[in-house]
């Protein structure tokens, strides 16, 4: 059986569909780098041969999209980013880079010529605690791009570059180093390891959502097993969203399982 079709799966969510597509494209056109560089190339994918993937993503069939720069081009600028940032586009991210956090970063030049620096630049995006991360993630990039006219970026290696980067990302206005879900953990061992397993699973995969403040549980008075509820039933999406498939996983140890079934 044939594997299901990612561009076909992935209709309501333009972030992964994106990642889908340009993961489709760069997988199996057998196509040089020199003549990715044509555009003529990519506007013959659009507009010939796939007009009803372009439509899908972009119904306005703006001239940009189709016979625009590399980084607006429906197809182009996607075959790009997935050649440079390959595994750093996951799918399965909770909050994938959204497309005004990739066109920002790609249509810099002065940044998007060191392929090396744009993964260091995109995985501290995908890392970053910033409230409003789209915003934040434009002030980085102004402030790596102001300092690429005094530094010869390339000469440096991969770690300085994550330590440069590390060092503005701290700097910039809206950095949040801590979790925002506060929590008072339970007298009692096994529920304090619940409840930090817990908190790790929502840090990792909802806290991004509450952008307009922390989300306060208090384990110690409700319980773990009426706060886990909470939790799940707050994140919504059903047994689907990571969190609460992470917190199904957490459960399975016979310990922590009996402490949230009660038995």
């Amino acid at each position: 059986m044939d594997a299901p079709d990612p561009v076909a799966t992935i209709s309501r969510d333009t972030a992964r569909f994106d990642i889908a597509l340009g993961r489709s494209l760069y997988e199996r056109l057998d196509i040089i780098h020199s003549d990715a560089a044509h555009l003529e190339t990519w506007n013959f994918l659009s507009l010939v041969l796939l007009p009803d993937v372009t439509v899908a993503r972009w119904p306005a069939l703006h001239p940009d999209r189709v016979l625009g720069s590399p980084s607006k081009h429906a197809m182009q600028r996607l075959w790009i980013r997935e050649r440079v940032l390959g595994d750093i586009l996951d799918l399965s991210s909770p909050k994938p880079l959204g497309e005004d956090e990739l066109f920002q970063l790609f249509d810099r030049t002065a940044l998007a010529r060191n392929h090396r620096l744009v993964r260091v630049l995109a995985s501290a995006v995908i890392g970053s605690r910033a409230t409003k991360r789209m915003e934040w993630a434009r002030s980085l990039y102004k402030r790596i791009t102001f300092l690429t006219g005094a530094r010869l970026m390339d000469s440096l290696s991969d770690a300085e570059l994550t330590q440069l980067v590390a060092a503005e990302a701290a700097t910039v206005p809206g950095t949040s180093s801590t979790p925002r879900l506060k929590v008072r953990l339970p007298a009692d061992s096994d529920e304090a390891r619940l409840t930090e397993a817990v908190v790790a699973a929502w840090n990792a995969h909802a806290d991004y959502a509450f952008v307009d403040g922390a989300f306060e549980v208090d384990m110690a008075e409700y319980g773990t097993a009426e706060a886990v509820r909470r939790l799940s039933a707050r994140v919504g999406d059903g047994d689907e969203h990571p969190f609460v498939v992470e917190v199904r996983s957490i459960v399975r140890d016979p310990v922590l399982g009996a402490l949230v079934t009660g038995r």
